[in-house]
Order: C-alpha cells, then sequence, then structure tokens
C-alpha cells in the first residue's frame, strides 16, 4: 500500500537517532555539573543568613545587662590571655598546653547558641556575611569562619589580637574565596552580640 509507506517514511523522519539522544543527554549532564557549585554555594550562603539570623534575634532577646555582662566576661578573658598569651605552633589550630582551658572556659565566652556561634563577620567589598563560631574544627570551617581558640575573642581592646580563619576556593561554598580582592583601606565589621 502506498498510504503505508507514507506513513513509515513520516514515522522514520520523527525518530531521533540514539547518537543524538546521548549527545543531549551528555548535554544536561555536564550542565548540571557546571550548576552545581553556584547551586551548592547558594544553599550555603542561605544557611549561613539563618544562623546569623537566628543569632540576632537570640541577642536581642538578652537583654542590655545581659550583653554588657557577656561582654565584660570576653573582655575579662582576653587580659588573662594577654599576659601569658597561648602558644600556638605553626599549622596547629589549637594553643600549645597541657591544659587547652588553661585561661578559662573558651566555649562558654560569647556563646550564642549551642553550636558556638560567637559573632558575625562582614566584608563589603566582596560580599561577605558569614557566622564567625567557636574553634576551628572542620565542621565550624565548612559552615562559616573559625575563631582560633588561644588568641583574643573578637572584642576589641588594646593589645588584643583575634585569628578569624575560613576556607577558600571550596566547591560548596565561597567564604573566603574572594578574600584576595580586598583592598588595604576597605573595611570589615565583627558583631558580636550586639
Amino acid at each position: 500500500h502506498p498510504s503505508s509507506r507514507r506513513a513509515l517514511r513520516r514515522s522514520r523522519r520523527w525518530r531521533l537517532p540514539v547518537a543524538s539522544l546521548l549527545i543531549a543527554l551528555a548535554a544536561v549532564i555536564g550542565a548540571g555539573l557546571l550548576m552545581f557549585p553556584t547551586v551548592v554555594a547558594w544553599f550555603s550562603q542561605y544557611e549561613q543568613s539563618q544562623r546569623i539570623e537566628q543569632m540576632a534575634e537570640d541577642v536581642a532577646d538578652l537583654g542590655a545587662e545581659t550583653l554588657h555582662q557577656k561582654i565584660a566576661e570576653a573582655r575579662e578573658y582576653n587580659a588573662q590571655i594577654i599576659g601569658g598569651g597561648a602558644n600556638i605552633a605553626a599549622n596547629e589550630r589549637l594553643p600549645l598546653a597541657a591544659d587547652p582551658d588553661q585561661q578559662g572556659d573558651y566555649d562558654s565566652i560569647l556563646r550564642a547558641d549551642a553550636d558556638g556561634l560567637m559573632g558575625r563577620l562582614r566584608i563589603p567589598a566582596i560580599s561577605v556575611d558569614l557566622p564567625v563560631s567557636h574553634g576551628t574544627s572542620d565542621e565550624v570551617l565548612d559552615h562559616g569562619v573559625g575563631h582560633l581558640e588561644g588568641t583574643a575573642v573578637p572584642v576589641g581592646g588594646p593589645s588584643t589580637h583575634s585569628v578569624l580563619t575560613a576556607h577558600r576556593g571550596l566547591a560548596t561554598a565561597e567564604l573566603f574565596t574572594h578574600l584576595d580582592r580586598v583592598q588595604v583601606d576597605d573595611t570589615f565589621t565583627i558583631e558580636v552580640f550586639g
């Protein structure tokens, strides 16, 4: 039948060859792989902003007298470590001491939540707004900025030096990736307990 031949030819014209399907599939997978770091970084940034927002709400509920008391405790902690100072070996992230808490109970100073959140770091020049937590464990550094135990907690004051650290170049979060773009006159803010 001539009509069945025409139908057969028409159906053959609309079929995609297997090679075309494989190329299309490879293109979709490739686009997904290229977008993965961007999407994951966005989710990480969202998580960080939620932690900062929750901390701000918790701190706002404390009241002025409690905030002043927490800052005073932090300054007292800093005064204790300035004299003796904690020794920190190169490429280490804990002070060298028989008792790591020799200067007081580090984990309780400026603790805003159960995870050890202590503040917020903003660097407007590179659009950084990150939570700052106690310590420099892998878990802390995967989700924000860590404060190096043994250095002054970030409440300012004469002769105090706080060391804050974060990763650069992670596929899952930006963190300090663009820190090299900060110029000499750029400013940053560390917000601690209001």
